[in-house]
C-alpha cells in the first residue's frame, strides 16, 4: 500500500466516520471512498446535508482516483452500498494494494 491509501485504511478502521450509502457524505454519513476525500483533503462544500468533494458527489474524478492509486472505484462502492463494514473494505485494501 502506497502512504495515502494506508492513511485511508487507518480512517476506515478508526470508527470516527458513520457509514452510509448513495453519495460520498450525505447526513454525515460516508460511502468508503468518502472516506477517501477526507484523507486526501479534498475541498468541501456543502447542498443542504450532502457533501460535495471537489466536483464529485457519487463518484470519484479520475484525478483523485490516480491521487489515492486506484484504478476502478465500482468495486469499492458495490462494497460499500451492499454491507461490507468500513474494517471489511479495509481488510480488502490490505489484501490487495500490497507493495
Amino acid at each position: 500500500m502506497n502512504e495515502l491509501q494506508e492513511q485511508w485504511v487507518e480512517a476506515l478502521e478508526s470508527g470516527e466516520y458513520e457509514q452510509g450509502i448513495g453519495s460520498l457524505c450525505s447526513e454525515g454519513k460516508y460511502c468508503c471512498l468518502g472516506v477517501a476525500c477526507e484523507v486526501m483533503g479534498v475541498e468541501k462544500t456543502y447542498i443542504g446535508d450532502t457533501v460535495r468533494f471537489g466536483n464529485c458527489l457519487v463518484t470519484l474524478s479520475e484525478r483523485l482516483m490516480n491521487k489515492l492509486g486506484i484504478e476502478k472505484q465500482s468495486h469499492f462502492i458495490v462494497m460499500n452500498d451492499s454491507g461490507k463494514s468500513f474494517k471489511e473494505i479495509a481488510q480488502y485494501i490490505r489484501d490487495n494494494y500490497d507493495i
